[in-house]
């Protein structure tokens, strides 16, 4: 679309949209046990929109060929600088050879890209902003207008939604926040590129931990699933905590294994919908 020169890195990134719409991303790097920091192994990360999440790796933090390996927590640094924290993970494949030469694939749970934590609650959270499919259809507003002036020019103007906020009580607020990805000012544009993006966005009014906001996003997921008339998960989250000495970001992209809604519950959400207009 353009010429590569006039991209910078930063930008680069921005344009892909900060993982928001990604079908799939693989963080290679080295990847370690945090209380054996010296036995570094080195894999990939691969996490695939809408199913779940992998890391395989060359070798295996295995002590013997006995054990099923699990772990609470993995740390990892990607190839450019990414720290990444891995949570509830399970061996899911394991081989050695004869020469020595071993690799295992785990299933990750929790992905945390931009920190390492301890533990999965050790990180608490002041705002979440979530990505969840359908919104736009469900919001139903026109984000584009288009006109010709005279028959040699055409104006595309984008059209920002009104802020939609909800006091929900529990110590958090609910609201919608929209954004738009747009190219930087290019000496030749050769066509135009704007991407409207929505969240929904959770503000805490006390710093809160990600099991507690798995609990309020689980019951968020079960009433848009509702009110957009189909099963949705969210594509990833992203969440705002305090800055600490050993991590200086305080934006980390959190990617939860997708779990599908149980068969009854979305036979019983059918059944809603279909008695929906009766009500």
């Amino acid at each position: 679309m353009f010429d590569r020169d006039d991209f910078n890195e930063d930008w680069e990134m921005k344009f892909r949209d900060e993982y928001h719409n990604f079908i799939s991303l693989k963080f290679l790097g080295s990847w370690w046990i945090p209380d054996d920091s010296e036995n570094k192994i080195y894999g990939t990360l691969e996490i695939i929109r809408g199913k779940e999440t992998y890391l395989n790796l060359i070798g295996s933090f295995r002590k013997n060929d006995d054990n099923i390996e699990h772990h609470d927590i993995i740390y990892g640094l990607s190839s450019d600088g990414k720290k990444i924290t891995l949570s509830r993970c399970i061996e899911k494949y394991y081989s050695s050879s004869p020469n020595g030469l071993s690799t295992s694939i785990y299933e990750i749970s929790v992905s945390f890209i931009g920190a390492h934590f301890s533990n999965i609650n050790e990180a608490l959270f002041s705002k979440i902003k979530i990505r969840y499919p359908y919104i736009d259809e469900w919001i139903n507003h026109n984000f584009y207008t288009g006109k010709y002036i005279k028959h040699d020019k055409f104006i595309l103007q984008y059209n920002k939604p009104p802020e939609m906020k909800f006091l929900v009580g529990n110590g958090y607020t609910l609201s919608f926040e929209f954004d738009i990805v747009r190219p930087p000012m290019l000496k030749i544009i050769r066509e135009p590129y704007m991407h409207h993006v929505s969240f929904v966005v959770l503000q805490f009014m006390h710093p809160t931990s990600f099991e507690e906001i798995i609990e309020i996003t689980t019951h968020i997921k079960y009433l848009l699933s509702f009110a957009i008339n189909r099963p949705i998960n969210a594509i990833m989250m992203e969440g705002i905590i305090n800055r600490t000495k050993e991590n200086n970001l305080n934006k980390i992209s959190i990617f939860n294994e997708t779990k599908t809604i149980p068969k009854k519950l979305e036979n019983i959400l059918h059944t809603l919908i279909a008695l929906a207009p009766r009500m």
